[in-house]
């Protein structure tokens, strides 16, 4: 197996690089372990963006040079990337081996390199996999120290080791990730929809969209999944979109009710800092031809809190286009009081993990009363999820919780489901 080369990988590096491995897996059989180890170099494309291919090549020269001369005999190093390195390391004794080889890969980045008299940062992300304990051929090897290479750089991490379960549950983000793209191509995502009602009528007024999205077994993928997927591959923007265009589609049809029509839509942190939110909002109710009042828009306590000036610009500027904005699990974040009196907001949701419980918790019950006279005094209604049961129902009601949300009023159902419900509850 020969040193560094230059030359950039195509297919045909890869193949040698293959076969030269299986000849070293086979003459070195009976020397132990053989570790592989890929290097790859981290934000190299800013690099060669910022100061051009010839410092790029400059830099990749002097790490091979530095991989190269900090290994003995028993090492191999190729440059098997465009920025990727591969350290074969024959004979190890154990895994530490391996690990303490990684360490001083590591401490390579700690000298800068010099370009031009410019001195370059170079920063390492490192994948480590061993034959035989994790793979019985060259080529299973490089797949297992390429997973464990990509599970370092999504966690962003510097180094880690081939893992199974995490091999697992990386293939598992991949595949939710190619049905979240396959689903905003072909209409896989289509919102359910929960009832809410007016405590003090028993009316419905409204109903939160909830994500829905099947993977390939027709199991529906939770949402928090979903939207983790969309935020990595930079699709929220989409999801959001789809949701939002979806239900107002959908409430457009939903017959008047006297205790309001509204639908409720959720939005991320992340999307709360998307500039072309509000737009997107107000460009949805022109297509479907709902009203401002009809459309609440949600943001968890925790996501507005993520970065309160901005939120805050975001949710004013919504609340200028007319549409209601709701506080989502409120009690379950780090908000105060001082950002409390300043919320743009019309209503809080109360979180269901103190409804459930209120019954017989009396500091549960407490906070939910405490909640409810708070959010009056400031001009906000009240809307209680995890409402389950027709005592947990009376007792908001001698509370004056405002709405009521949960599986006594109605599990989330589809579209068709719900539209048929609010036109049998018009009925009666």
């Amino acid at each position: 197996m020969s040193a560094v080369r230059s030359a950039q990988v195509n297919r045909t590096d890869h193949a040698a690089f293959l076969r030269a491995l299986d000849d070293l897996l086979e003459s070195t059989s009976l020397m132990g372990p053989v570790g592989l180890v890929l290097v790859r170099l981290r934000h190299f494309d800013r690099l060669n963006a910022r100061l051009g291919y010839a410092a790029g090549d400059a830099v990749l020269s002097a790490v091979a040079t530095r991989l190269t001369s900090s290994f003995s005999r028993n090492a191999h190093v190729m440059r098997i990337g465009a920025s990727k390195f591969a350290v074969v390391l024959r004979g190890l004794k154990n895994r530490s081996h391996c690990l303490l080889a990684a360490s001083k890969i590591e401490r390579l980045s700690e000298k800068p390199v010099d370009v031009s008299g410019q001195k370059i940062t170079v920063d390492f992300t490192q994948g480590i996999a061993i034959y035989p304990e994790h793979a019985d051929s060259a080529e299973q090897l490089l797949q297992c120290a390429e997973a464990a290479l990509n599970a370092a750089a999504a966690s962003n991490d510097s180094l880690a080791v081939y893992s199974p379960t995490r091999d697992e549950g990386m293939r598992r983000s991949e595949q939710i990730e190619s049905t979240l793209a396959r689903a905003l191509g072909e209409s896989g995502i289509e919102p359910y929809f929960q009832a809410q009602v007016r405590i003090a009528s028993g009316e419905r007024c409204g109903a939160e969209a909830l994500l829905r999205c099947r993977d390939a077994s027709g199991a529906f993928i939770p949402p928090e999944t979903l939207i983790q997927a969309a935020e990595r591959t930079g699709q929220l923007g989409q999801v959001t979109s789809t949701m939002l265009n979806a239900a107002l589609r959908y409430a457009a049809n939903w017959p008047r009710s006297p205790g309001g029509n509204r639908v409720s839509v959720n939005v991320s942190a992340q999307s709360l800092k998307d500039p072309e939110l509000c737009d997107s909002v107000a460009s949805a109710m022109r297509v479907w031809g709902t009203t401002a009042e009809d459309l609440t828009i949600e943001v968890t306590e925790s996501a507005l809190m993520d970065d309160p000036g901005r939120s805050f610009d975001t949710l004013r500027e919504l609340r200028r286009l007319g549409v209601r904005v709701a506080i989502d699990d409120f009690g379950t974040g780090y908000s105060s009081l001082s950002y409390f009196k300043n919320i743009p907001a019309n209503e809080l949701k109360v979180d269901k993990s103190f409804v459930f419980t209120m019954l017989e918790d009396s500091a549960d019950r407490k906070i939910v009363e405490t909640v409810i006279n708070l959010a009056h005094a400031f001009g906000l209604e009240v809307v209680a999820e995890g409402v389950e049961d027709e005592a947990t129902y009376e007792l908001l009601s001698e509370l004056s919780c405002d709405v009521a949300q949960g599986y006594l009023i109605g599990k989330p159902i589809s579209s068709g489901d719900y539209l048929k419900a609010s036109q049998a509850a018009k009925q009666r």
